[in-house]
């Protein structure tokens, strides 16, 4: 599936994430809220999550 596809597919989850993330604004690297929400995005996607990455990064691995 090509990227535009999945974006279309999911455009009414990633709009709810984007303004879920800007309606609790945080500080560069105080980004605890947001970085919180990703890493629970990406487990439940089946991902390998990596948190507390340099404070508040989040990897993820994608194996395939």
């Amino acid at each position: 599936m090509y990227i535009n596809e999945l974006i279309n597919k999911n455009i009414e989850e990633i709009i709810k994430i984007r303004r879920e993330i800007h309606q609790y604004p945080e500080l560069g690297y105080e980004e605890y809220r947001t970085s919180a929400m990703v890493a629970e995005k990406l487990s439940a996607m089946g991902l390998t999550v990596k948190t507390g990455v340099a404070g508040t990064g989040v990897v993820a691995d994608l194996c395939g």
